[in-house]
């Protein structure tokens, strides 16, 4: 039997692979259920730990961690929620220390113990997707921000306008009206139709009496009610 020696350069590089091994930074993983109230989810791993052993490698797939932040666009006040159901996928990121005290106290804290790039640290990024699904190329705008429902409705927003209700393939063609303008609007017609008389003056002639008319005002013209900005259905 051969004995294989190996030089300590060797004897290095695999220690520090097997440390990395264990260092988790970002992997891709799936939704199994979500807690709207704490805007947690459970998700399962989508890549599969790979062990090394005599014998060759070993796959190991990663148990579905429970209880993960997920993390909705928010700040200043403002923010962005939409539904997460199971099946959808995420990010996962990693955080470098435990964040548990971080998160029950809200300020600068110590980390509760010394672990490190572990995955019960994880926070979870929607929007990430693997290439069998895609986004829609019709729903993928390069005029602008496209918020909606894919193959549906959605505010699109581009240099021109804010488009209300259509798609990126089907934009909305008229204007919308706004409701100050169209209030104002009736509300210029419905005092003229209320005050709309026909008023008259007899006028004696010769001893003959006749009725003369008078032409009542103008209506008031309706003028454009539609904005110049916004577009929709």
């Amino acid at each position: 039997m051969t004995e294989t020696r190996l030089t300590l350069a060797e004897v290095i590089r695999e220690a520090m692979d097997a440390r990395l091994a264990d260092v988790r930074v970002a992997l891709p993983a799936q939704v199994v259920a979500f807690d709207p109230a704490l805007q947690l989810v459970d998700v399962q791993p989508l890549l599969v730990n790979v062990l090394v052993a005599e014998d060759g490698e070993v796959p190991e797939p990663l148990p579905v961690i429970p209880g993960v932040p997920l993390m909705f666009p928010r700040a200043g006040g403002f923010f962005l929620t939409f539904p997460v159901i199971p099946g959808d996928t995420v990010l996962l990121v990693c955080n470098d220390r435990s964040i548990d005290e971080w998160r029950s106290l809200g300020t600068q804290s110590l980390p509760a113990d010394l672990r490190m790039h572990s995955l019960s640290d994880a926070v979870a990024i929607p929007g990430l997707y693997a290439g069998t699904a895609p986004l829609p190329v019709a729903d993928v705008s390069a005029l602008g921000a496209f918020l909606g429902k894919a193959g549906g409705p959605g505010v699109h927003c581009t240099p021109a306008a804010v488009e209300l209700g259509g798609s990126v393939a089907v934009p909305p063609l008229a204007f919308v009206a706004l409701a100050p303008k169209t209030e104002s609007r009736l509300a210029a017609l419905e005092a003229f139709a209320l005050g709309h008389t026909h008023p008259f003056v007899a006028v004696v002639a010769g001893g003959v009496p006749a009725i003369t008319a008078v032409a009542p005002g103008a209506p008031v013209s309706p003028g454009p009610v539609a904005a110049t900005k916004v577009k929709g259905i």
